[in-house]
């Protein structure tokens, strides 16, 4: 878990150095469409909401799995939600930015909220990939225990992997 939050806090600050010496420049990214533009990151961010709200279902639905008792149990799960908090909470705290500068409701500098909604969409973005490892890994375990193959299939497997090994 510390590693995850070590690149979340990494992250920040490589795209706060990278805004304050205008390597991204927010007006060369926006130009003048800058509604169009918001409706483009509230699509993105609704997208990798929805991912991170199906991985999350996924995991409920496989709650009674022996595997995800194991790792309830050995506390690994955590990892799992808190990932996929993290990344549904900044996807749709970047929508809202998005609606405050829609609206221009805000008190915020509109060039703050837009590097702020960069950030979030690149920590989201973060927290999508780690979630996907973290379910792949979950659905793997399960299909260890549920997938089993005819003894006849076993055998020549087991007999295949034998052979090439000897050949090597």
């Amino acid at each position: 878990m510390k590693k995850i939050l070590v690149l979340y806090i990494v992250s920040i600050f490589i795209m706060a150095a990278l805004f304050k010496y205008e390597i991204i420049q927010v007006s060369s990214l926006i130009g003048d469409n800058i509604n169009e533009y918001q409706f483009d990151v509230i699509t993105i961010n609704s997208i990798f909401a929805g991912f991170l709200f199906t991985g999350l279902s996924i995991i409920l639905g496989m709650s009674n799995t022996k595997s995800v008792q194991a790792l309830i149990k050995a506390n690994r799960i955590q990892k799992i939600y808190i990932s996929l908090f993290v990344g549904i909470c900044v996807n749709l705290l970047s929508i809202i930015f998005c609606i405050m500068i829609i609206l221009s409701f805000s008190l915020i500098d509109t060039t703050f909220l837009i590097q702020a909604e960069i950030v979030m969409i690149v920590i989201g973005v973060e927290a999508l990939i780690v979630s996907l490892v973290y379910l792949v890994n979950i659905i793997r375990s399960v299909n260890k225990n549920y997938i089993k193959l005819p003894k006849e299939v076993e055998n020549a497997i087991k007999k295949a992997q034998k052979e090439n090994q000897e050949e090597l």
